[in-house]
């Protein structure tokens, strides 16, 4: 039997409970002074912040969660020039810029979460800038396409922190410290280079980093430096001290909901609202809930009639799912520009443990021809995102590869890959790996470490199965790997069960029953789940 998951591991909740960092709306910063204002703030929303003005340009300093003058500084200064009210308050609607604003520098420069498994480093590197990746004569090293920017990990094996800072500052000009009795951040001046140097000693070495960057490319970097040097881990899977909640400048959990930069008309059903109209263009769409007593239950049963020009084209309703539904949303939307008219798309829920959203979609292949009902598969939990990630004018459905859910540990421990699936021909089609889908990868990569390094759940087999499937997505399956064989936990027997002659688990033969260890598993799984 597969051990029971401990509660620190329960990846899904935790991303789930994460997002609630803003109280009503708006935190104080400040009326009584910082003192005051970090009593009422959680350290995961200062954090946050303290991130996301470092990304904005406006702190210049590592966050360290302690709340001062100099964060309400930086946080003035972003509000004058965002031409927001200068209070030093933090409002829903600058908590949401400021993500905004921080996110968007973070895609510029690539930011991706990468692994140096030989060294046991997991560090966060600019890619955009850095495409070049190798593995350097101390660690894994990315460089610029001139060569005049890289970036190495490293590890040395003997020898104090001490020793080593004491070595860094001998004979070169040091513009900027920051020291700290386990680590420390030293910046160089050579010959119109940049050189950061970070490391911090570990139980049986130091590790670190150095940057090298022209002078001239220094307000681009700095940042840059400081935003690796406080992601950079040396001993990833260690214990850390008490679980903590991930950083997060979230209004609310958005899981499950419309993306409202989007843009797709929507209109939600209910109990309380059982019928509605929704246009756009010339597509029209006529939805209700037809109430339906089953024995001492009620199902609600949402049927559409789709219209162009106040001709009826088709209709689309529930259909063969056991409970019925109890919410609905109805959104017209753009995913296959090639064809006459933006797609209708009904997602519901039926209700259940960990289920289910259903979503159909309705679509005309050209003018004046017929609409044809397309099955959008069935999602668990909340329904998949509309998002134009590629910028081309047309939408695609951003879901989770739920078959990680309970393959190798427990469903609230284990991490779902993400999925984009693109309208093509009147098909679903998986478009994840398209490069242009590569800088929202990356952003997923970075939030699920985030949590991982927050909930103390490296260790755990299944944020590795889904750390690596990500990973592969990415081209960099082969680190993730290596670094799993270091950390997977092999206590944990769930899912690894198989039946030698290929037969379902449930009607093999105890003889023919056996378990394999958790990396031969996972490879098949993968494999067959498309992540080669």
């Amino acid at each position: 039997m597969a051990r029971e998951s401990m509660p620190r591991n329960c990846l899904r909740d935790r991303l789930r409970r994460s997002a609630a960092a803003l109280v009503g709306g708006m935190l104080l910063l400040a009326a009584g002074g910082a003192a005051q204002a970090e009593e009422a703030l959680p350290r995961a929303t200062i954090l946050a912040l303290q991130d996301a003005l470092l990304w904005s340009g406006d702190f210049k300093a590592p966050a360290d969660g302690t709340l001062g003058e100099a964060t309400i500084a930086a946080l003035k200064a972003f509000q004058a020039r965002e031409n927001r009210p200068v209070t030093g308050q933090l409002s829903a609607e600058d908590a949401r810029r400021l993500k905004e604003v921080a996110a968007v520098a973070k895609r510029e420069v690539g930011l991706e979460t990468v692994i140096d498994a030989k060294g046991d480093i997991v560090v966060p590197v600019p890619r955009a800038l850095l495409e070049a990746a190798s593995r350097g004569p101390l660690g894994r090293k990315f460089a610029s396409r001139d060569g005049l920017a890289a970036f190495e990990t490293f590890v040395r094996p003997k020898g104090t922190l001490k020793a080593y800072l004491d070595e860094v500052r001998r004979g070169k000009p040091t513009t900027a410290e920051n020291v700290r009795p386990d680590r420390f951040l030293v910046s160089l001046d050579d010959n119109g280079t940049v050189v950061h140097i970070h490391a911090r000693e570990t139980k049986d070495a130091v590790k670190g980093f150095v940057m090298r960057y022209p002078a001239s490319e220094a307000l681009r970097y700095e940042k840059i430096a400081i935003a690796v040097a406080q992601g950079f881990d040396p001993e990833p899977g260690a214990d850390k001290g008490p679980q903590e909640e991930p950083p997060s400048l979230d209004m609310s959990d958005q899981t499950g909901s419309v993306d409202p930069a989007a843009g797709p008309k929507s209109l939600t059903l209910d109990e309380n609202r059982l019928r509605g109209q929704l246009v756009a263009g010339r597509v029209k769409v006529d939805a209700r809930i037809d109430v339906v007593k089953n024995g001492d239950e009620t199902d609600f049963v949402p049927k559409l009639v789709i219209l162009v020009d106040d001709r009826k084209v088709g209709e689309l309703a529930a259909r063969d799912d056991p409970w019925g539904a109890t919410s609905v949303d109805i959104s017209i939307v753009e995913l296959d520009a090639e064809n006459a008219f933006p797609e209708v798309v009904l997602t519901y829920f039926t209700g259940g443990a960990h289920c289910c959203t259903v979503m159909r979609l309705f679509s005309a292949p050209k003018e004046g021809g017929p609409w044809r009902e397309i099955d959008g598969g069935s999602y668990d939990g909340g329904a998949a995102l509309y998002a134009d990630h590629d910028k081309d004018g047309r939408y695609e459905i951003v879901s989770n590869d739920d078959a990680f859910l309970y393959a190798f540990d427990c469903y609230a421990c284990s991490y779902a890959p993400p999925r984009i699936q693109r309208l093509e021909a009147g098909k679903l089609v998986d478009v994840t790996t398209d490069p242009s889908f590569r800088p929202f990868l990356r952003e997923k990569l970075n939030e699920l470490w985030l949590w991982a390094n927050s909930a103390r759940a490296i260790e755990s087999n299944g944020f590795l199965a889904g750390l690596v499937a990500t990973e592969r997505r990415l081209g960099e399956g082969e680190e993730a790997w290596a670094f799993l064989l270091k950390h997977y936990d092999k206590s944990n027997d769930q899912g690894l069960e198989t039946c030698a002659s290929g037969k379902p688990l449930d009607s093999c033969p105890p003889e023919q029953r056996k378990t394999l260890p958790f990396p031969e598993a996972l490879a098949g799984f993968l494999t067959r789940q498309g992540y080669p």
